[in-house]
């Protein structure tokens, strides 16, 4: 047989990531058949018009096979694991339709081990299903992206919920992380902390943000007694108080704003704000709609030569 890692025709880039897969102990691993797969997408929450295309997809090709076995091999192994996205390569074009869904396949296989530690840890099954719903609201998204091409581009994303390390509660989600910023007297670097990520589900109240920090809190207590969270940091391009003098005083995101307090690290935002509002992919600012304040107010800050950043605050829980 060919060297699989030849086959798969990964740039040289990806060689430290392979070798790293190539040094995993041989595993066997249950590829679901197509009815399993099925049902299994259904619970993930893959929409009836991405299911045909995912069923096609199914891998066959030899290095296809040593690929997923190695990579299910990371991610159940990473179960409560270390932090952080597992540095999974998108593969090349070649393989069309079959590439852009080979993660589904990996998680497809991975989901009797995580829905097992859930039910270990004492995650309910309503809790376990919301978060890995996230599955088929990330193919949803993709199809926006990309205009209508089915596929999953955010495969790295989601190696953390299939890890344990982040739970949705609502309207926000809250990741399991040490922190990477020390704030004087609160927390410091390497310290437990929640990471708040805003997924696209909504307006984003105050009552619903209130709702979801009270039962994120409530449940990292019960599910994670060990270990204790005192605070929530939120790395995101919607912490820009430049957003404040754009919006209205009693918009939602500012009023979310409230409630962090910042610590002046920033990093480049425009590319994610586009995404994440506009579902951007290479159009000109001209071409991109204004229907409301907030989309107004990102394109016309870029168009006056100013940019956006994401930006880190923090809160006590």
């Amino acid at each position: 047989m060919p060297d699989p890692r030849n086959a798969l025709g990964f740039p040289p880039e990806a060689n430290d990531w392979l070798d790293s897969l190539e040094k995993l102990p041989p595993t066997v691993v249950d590829l679901p058949d197509l009815a399993t797969a099925d049902q299994r997408l259904r619970d993930l929450g893959v929409r009836d018009d991405d299911l045909a295309d995912i069923l096609a997809a199914r891998p066959a090709a030899a290095e296809l096979l040593w690929l997923h076995e190695r990579c299910h091999a990371q991610l159940v192994d990473g179960i409560d694991g270390g932090p952080g996205m597992l540095p999974w390569q998108a593969l090349p074009e070649s393989y069309g339709a079959t590439g852009r869904f080979f993660y589904v396949w990996v998680f497809l296989s991975a989901v009797p081990e995580i829905r097992r530690w859930h039910a270990e840890k004492g995650v309910t099954e309503d809790e376990s299903r919301e978060i890995l719903a996230d599955v088929g609201r990330q193919i949803a998204v993709h199809r926006r992206i990309f205009g209508g091409t089915s596929g999953l581009h955010t495969h790295r994303w989601l190696t953390l919920h299939f890890r344990g390390l982040i739970f949705s509660f609502g309207r926000l989600q809250f990741e399991r992380q040490r922190s990477w910023i020390a704030v004087p007297d609160e927390f410091e670097v390497g310290d437990r902390v929640l990471s708040v990520h805003i997924p696209e589900s909504g307006p984003m109240t105050p009552a619903a943000c209130d709702a979801s920090f009270a039962a994120a809190k409530a449940f990292y207590e019960r599910v994670f007694p060990e270990e204790k969270y005192a605070h929530a940091v939120c790395l995101s391009w919607l912490m820009d108080t430049q957003l404040a003098d754009a919006l209205p005083a009693e918009s939602n995101i500012v009023r979310f704003q409230r409630r962090f307090t910042g610590t002046g690290h920033r990093r480049d935002g425009d590319d994610a704000v586009l995404e994440f509002i506009f579902r951007y992919q290479g159009k000109d600012l001209d071409s991109l709609p204004q229907d409301t304040a907030l989309q107004r107010a990102i394109v016309s800050h870029l168009r006056a030569g100013n940019h956006w950043y994401a930006v880190t605050a923090w809160c006590s829980l």
